[in-house]
């Protein structure tokens, strides 16, 4: 069974970031409201505008712009647009198939990642990831472990003190 600590710090000024606790958050001392959103904002301007536009006027606006504009500058307005519409995909890491031993020990599955690269069946990044995985995962466990035994040893310690 693992134990769980809670340490409160919010009674204890000197780990709080600001020490002066005429300014600690309270029903009645909050932040102001956040505002806004950008979007929001330039949306308003655009309606109050002197030529008011709708948000597709003012796309359509400047897509022309950059249709007629000089080939440099229609490059980068043009890449500008095309980027807004339809953003670079951010990488992700493909899915892989291979034989993975789920309830092997912690060698056999590092030695399953290194065959599965050796084979080409997962590629190097995803086996690095993995056994990144896999390491924090036994470092997880240890440290859960080792708090386990200094806990079982304290109480030995707390009852050969009381005998």
């Amino acid at each position: 069974m693992v134990n769980y600590y809670y340490v409160n710090y919010r009674k204890n000024t000197n780990n709080m970031a600001n020490k002066n606790p005429k300014h600690k958050f309270s029903s009645d001392n909050q932040p102001p409201p956040r505002g806004k959103s950008y979007r929001t904002v330039l949306l308003e301007a655009l309606a109050a505008a002197n030529n008011p536009m709708s948000e597709v006027q003012f796309i359509s606006y400047y897509v022309n712009q950059a249709m007629s504009a000089e080939p440099a500058q229609a490059t980068a307005m043009l890449r500008e647009i095309f980027l807004r519409i339809n953003p670079v995909p951010k990488s992700v890491a493909p899915l892989v198939n291979f034989n993975f031993p789920s309830d092997g020990t912690p060698v056999d599955k590092v030695n399953a990642i290194a065959h599965g690269v050796a084979t080409g069946e997962v590629p190097a990044d995803v086996g690095k990831m993995m056994a990144d995985i896999l390491k924090v995962g036994l470092d997880v466990q240890e440290t859960t472990e080792l708090a386990a035994r200094l806990e079982r040893l304290e109480k030995l310690l707390e009852e050969q003190g009381n005998a």
